[in-house]
């Protein structure tokens, strides 16, 4: 058989450095899969039409086949797309290979396996974030009335319970869920029979081969199919928002686990020690992930970058992209598995944390509120007040409560310029923490009761994310298994001739 270059007789050879420093073939494995079936697809859709002959198709679906179990993603060829065309022309021949690409371009294969690609990373984003987000449930659940110090500025602000700031980190985290699948439906559209840029000269049935490839439908305009990327910006868009929330966990992680808060103790399994220190516990996982955001936003940077100058249509610039879009998931996943585990050998320190709820500065704000609802001032004046107790406490080296009884009078006189009559003693017990909570009414607050009915709530969206993750990832299971199941039926069809 005579040996054939599929890079054609254009060009004089490509050098091998040249080949080296444009080949993409190093990180094309995440669509390798994705481009055999499209390549079986178009062969099954040549037959069908009448324009391939069945012994020539059944050459080329069979040498297909024997790639799947080994795609060639180690050769030295310009990137994935060459190295199949040189393997099924290897081994049947050009004037039966010859026949694969007939009607097909690169530019819309390309565009197609990267869509399909990331149809699937997204939906394995999502299930890992189902795992992670059901940590959060769990602790959330068990402390929706374990009284929390909340911080603005990292100074301590009001109390909350540590069931309601999990519930922070788990509905930010829904939001990412929910631009996941907004993602996946507009990735979910099949550029194939778009070819080079102008469509193709064989009469295509685009729908068809959509449905084969288990997409939702077709990219209606060909210069845009195979030319657009902002599917993949979209999705590192997606990691990066991921990742951003990621950040902000881990920072919290390191943060209550250093002895000055001491809220939790992370598991010995993801923290390490000091080669010189020995009773260092450094939470380095928490720590990578948090540097990984870093990491994340430059590859959103990079591709958008990328694309930004680029004339209409395909540019091998597009290829940097594509590195850009499996460094971003690939840190998001692994960022999100590592703190979903981590997150399930937590230990909360409960002594430690009620130690912290005591201080009775946490009650400012309520009784600013208390003097406003009584009708002894307007919250401005109510706030000046208060403002006053508060200074004087810590002049005096008093609790809040102390600093009410001993100074109220003056203070409320010489702010509103007359005296007062109120409850001195009762003002003084509304600050006690324990009280606080209580005081909280609106829907979504950190009064238990609300953090409670919120946890069942999130509970029930939870299990419609699993249902996504679970059709979603069937739909294009049973896609392929049927494309599949008709390549076999071919290549029967002719051993029984």
């Amino acid at each position: 058989m005579v040996k054939v270059d599929v890079r054609g007789k254009r060009l004089n050879r490509f050098s091998d450095e040249s080949t080296r420093f444009t080949s993409s073939i190093t990180f094309d494995g995440p669509i390798s899969r994705h481009v055999l079936m499209i390549n079986m697809a178009h062969t099954l859709m040549l037959l069908k039409s009448g324009r391939l002959q069945a012994d020539k198709a059944s050459g080329i679906l069979a040498a297909l086949l024997e790639l799947k179990g080994e795609p060639p993603v180690g050769r030295a060829v310009e990137d994935i797309h060459e190295a199949v065309e040189q393997y099924v022309v290897d081994r049947c021949g050009v004037g039966v290979a010859g026949y694969m690409n007939w009607g097909k371009s690169r530019n819309d294969q390309v565009a197609t396996a990267l869509r399909m690609a990331v149809r699937e990373k997204l939906i394995e984003l999502s299930a890992s974030l189902v795992k992670l987000q059901s940590e959060l449930l769990k602790h959330a659940a068990v402390n929706v009335a374990t009284v929390f110090p909340g911080y603005t500025h990292l100074q301590r602000a009001q109390l909350v319970t540590l069931g309601h700031h999990l519930l922070a980190y788990f509905d930010s985290l829904s939001r990412s869920q929910q631009r996941i699948q907004e993602a996946y439906r507009r990735v979910n559209l099949c550029p194939m029979g778009s070819a080079a840029l102008a469509g193709s000269y064989v009469n295509i049935d685009r729908e068809k081969i959509a449905e084969l490839l288990g997409f939702s439908g077709i990219i209606r305009n060909s210069m845009d199919a195979v030319s657009s990327r902002d599917f993949a910006v979209e999705a590192i868009s997606t990691c990066l928002l991921v990742m951003l929330e990621l950040s902000r966990m881990a920072e919290e992680v390191v943060l209550w686990s250093s002895r000055e808060f001491d809220f939790l103790e992370v598991g010995d399994e993801y923290a390490s020690t000091s080669s010189l220190m020995p009773h260092k516990k450094n939470p380095v996982v928490a720590e990578t992930v948090r540097a990984k955001a870093s990491t994340v936003m430059g590859c959103l940077v990079a591709a958008a970058s990328v694309v930004k100058g680029l004339p209409y249509t395909y540019n091998l610039d597009f290829q940097e992209v594509t590195r850009a879009l499996w460094s971003a998931f690939e840190d998001t996943i692994s960022s999100v598995n590592m703190l979903a585990r981590m997150l399930g050998s937590i230990r909360f320190k409960s002594e430690v944390i009620g130690r912290a709820v005591e201080d009775e500065y946490f009650g400012a704000t309520a009784l600013a509120h208390r003097l406003t609802e009584e009708g002894v001032a307007s919250f401005r004046e109510a706030h000046l007040i208060v403002g006053g107790l508060v200074r004087l406490a810590s002049e005096q080296g008093l609790t809040l409560s102390e600093s009410v009884r001993v100074n109220f009078e003056r203070v409320a006189e010489e702010t509103l310029g007359r005296k007062v009559e109120v409850d001195v003693d009762g003002l003084a017990s509304s600050v006690h923490p324990s009280r606080l909570l209580e005081m909280i009414v609106t829907d979504g607050g950190s009064n238990p009761e609300k953090v409670k009915y919120e946890v069942d709530k999130r509970g029930v969206f939870l299990n419609g994310l699993e249902n996504w993750v679970s059709e979603s990832s069937a739909s294009l299971a049973g896609a392929e298994a049927r494309l599949m199941e008709e390549v076999r039926s071919v290549l029967v069809g002719l051993d029984r001739r």
